[in-house]
C-alpha cells in the first residue's frame, strides 16, 4: 500500500524552518509549525522580506503563491498540538545532537505512529540520532539547502534502520 504525505508538522521556525513550512504550504501540502519562541515565525518573515528586496530574488514559486503560503502555515503554542495528525515531522533546531536526541524521543512519543520523522540537520547523520525512537526505520535526514527561498534542493539519507526504504 502506498503511504501518501498530506500533514508535515515543521518544528522549528528559525530562518530554514520557516521556509521549509512556508514552502510545503505552497505545493499544497498541510502544514503546522511550533517553536518555542511563538515569535520566530513572524521574526523570520520579516528577515526574508528584507532579504527579497535587498537581493531581488524571489521564492521559488510565485510570490502571491508565497505570501498566500505564509498565511496558511499553522502555528501552534503546544508542539502535541502541531504534530496532530502528521504524516511527516520536519525538526529544524539548531545543529546540537543531544538537543536533537531529545526532541526526537519528545517527537517518538506525541507523533502518529505512522509519521516519518525527519531532521533537517546537514552535519549530524540521522543514525546517530534514530536509536532515540522507537521507530528508527523511519527516521531520515531531510536536508533543506539554504536559503531554501530561492532555492528547490533537499538531500534525502536514510538511517542505519531504513532497510532500503523507498521514501
Amino acid at each position: 500500500m502506498e503511504e501518501k504525505i498530506r500533514k508535515i508538522a515543521v518544528v522549528g521556525t528559525g530562518l530554514l524552518g520557516t521556509q521549509i513550512a512556508i514552502q510545503a504550504t505552497c505545493f499544497d501540502y498541510e502544514v503546522s509549525a511550533h517553536d518555542p519562541d511563538e515569535g520566530s515565525f513572524n521574526r523570520v518573515i520579516q528577515i526574508l522580506d528584507a532579504m527579497r528586496k535587498f537581493t531581488g530574488k524571489g521564492p521559488v514559486v510565485p510570490m502571491e503563491k508565497w505570501e498566500k503560503g505564509v498565511q496558511r502555515v499553522n502555528l501552534c503554542k503546544d508542539l502535541e498540538e502541531a504534530l496532530g495528525d502528521a504524516d511527516l515531522v520536519i525538526e529544524a533546531a539548531p545543529e546540537e545532537l543531544e538537543l536533537k536526541r531529545k526532541l526526537f524521543e519528545r517527537l517518538d512519543a506525541l507523533a502518529p505512529r505512522g509519521a516519518i520523522l525527519a531532521t533537517n540537520s546537514s552535519s549530524i547523520p540521522i543514525s546517530k540520532i534514530e536509536s532515540a525512537t522507537t521507530r528508527p526505520e523511519r527516521c531520515l535526514n531531510m536536508h533543506f539547502y539554504s536559503p531554501a527561498l530561492g532555492l528547490n534542493m533537499v538531500d534525502i539519507m536514510g538511517g542505519d534502520k531504513d532497510h532500503g526504504r523507498d521514501y
